[in-house]
């Protein structure tokens, strides 16, 4: 993917090879090739040399497992643009960026604000995001803001206040035995750091 985008940018569409570098450059061919590699090479296998895992369900089972794992975080992703896209085409985003633009405050603080709130009530970061940025694009699309700004202070505020609804809190909760009190006292307070230091970040570059 790497070698095929720096070749696209320094060379388009030069070449006999470039139609073929951009087939493979392609994220889902990518992947792919990646892991159909990964099955060839780690299934001669270092770790369980005794045992064959082309030739047994280990590698199988191992395949479904990594599967399931990926397949929740796609069904998160797709429910997150699915939102976004209901609040884009209902028109709620646009009254709501209508009410927002408004507000006398900064459109980046704003777009904070409303990923926080909504990483708060539905938990995944990732949907968070996703609806956020409908929501405000608006604002940015009026030039009220740069969207490069913009995409840091919604990417800042989608990772406050991680608590019970999030899978991140109960994985982090699960991989260090924690109890609940030291998770909110651990994880909840660093997601929350990073937010409003994200903020303030993005805040001071705006000054620029």
């Amino acid at each position: 993917m790497a070698l095929s985008t720096i070749f696209e940018l320094n060379f388009p569409g030069a070449g006999e090879t470039y139609p073929w570098l951009k087939f493979a450059g392609d994220p889902g061919i990518s992947m792919m090739i990646s892991v159909l590699l990964g099955l060839l090479f780690l299934g001669q296998n270092a770790l369980f040399p005794n045992v064959n895992l082309l030739k047994s369900s280990v590698l199988l089972d191992r395949s479904a497992t990594a599967m399931g794992a990926g397949a929740t975080l796609l069904l998160v992703v797709a429910a997150g643009g699915a939102f976004k896209q209901i609040l884009v085409d209902s028109g709620i985003g646009k009254e709501l960026a209508e009410i927002l633009t408004d507000a006398p405050i900064s459109p980046l603080l704003l777009g904070w604000c409303v990923a926080t709130l909504l990483r708060i009530a539905v938990g995944s970061a990732t949907v968070a995001g996703m609806t956020a940025a409908g929501i405000v694009q608006p604002l940015v699309a009026a030039g009220g803001a740069s969207p490069e700004l913009m995409t840091l202070a919604v990417g800042a505020g989608s990772l406050m206040c991680s608590h019970v609804n999030d899978t991140g809190f109960w994985m982090f909760k699960e991989w260090f035995g924690l109890s609940l009190r030291d998770t909110f006292r651990s994880w909840t307070v660093m997601e929350t750091i990073v937010g409003i230091m994200g903020l303030i970040g993005v805040l001071l570059l705006d000054l620029f």
